[in-house]
């Protein structure tokens, strides 16, 4: 039995040492990307984490002059009170999109909020209404596949810039089709 234990705690002990070495490599490693690019402001380092890798596309193109998009419905919240009832409250709005050549939900997803993100921080023209950021508000943005086509359910709180986001969509996509039609 003395011979599992003195056995076992070498065990233990080479792990933890052998442990401790490969990780000291990856912290100079992460300290040295830390240090070559130190984002300035909570905003840039959510412009960082959103966009890394995230280069422009024909079917981004297509969702934000609103070629791909089928429609704009309301999303709402059922919210229940203690007493049990359910009341559904304003979220923001759905947008459908549909499935264009290559176009899956996580490439969608990571794409809208790359563009939310620069949108958010001015870096980059934006198209009036644009509902997948709001100047002054955070902006929630989850994309789920359905069917054909992919929900993306832009939301924020409070309730009120919840309905500036569904009143923006609607005007965003009214704009579009009438810049289609001409």
């Amino acid at each position: 039995m003395d011979r599992n234990f003195r056995y076992g705690y070498a065990i233990s002990r080479r792990y933890r040492v052998g442990g401790a070495l490969a990780t000291l490599p990856m912290l100079a490693a992460v300290a040295g990307c830390a240090t070559s690019s130190p984002a300035k402001t909570a905003a840039d380092s959510a412009h960082v984490n959103q966009c890394a890798d995230v280069e422009g596309d024909s079917n981004l193109n297509a969702v934000l002059s609103g070629e791909a998009v089928a429609r704009v419905k309301p999303l709402y919240a059922n919210l229940s009170d203690p007493r049990g009832s359910q009341e559904a409250q304003l979220r923001g709005a759905t947008v459908i999109v549909r499935a264009l050549p290559g176009m899956t939900a996580e490439w969608l997803d990571r794409q809208l909020k790359c563009h939310s993100a620069t949108e958010t921080l001015g870096q980059s023209e934006t198209a009036p209404n644009d509902p997948f950021f709001l100047p002054d508000a955070a902006v929630t943005i989850a994309v789920r596949p359905m069917g054909s086509a992919f929900a993306v359910d832009i939301s924020a709180y409070p309730p009120k810039a919840a309905h500036r986001i569904l009143r923006r969509a609607n005007d965003w996509l009214a704009s579009r089709a009438a810049a289609a039609s001409l």
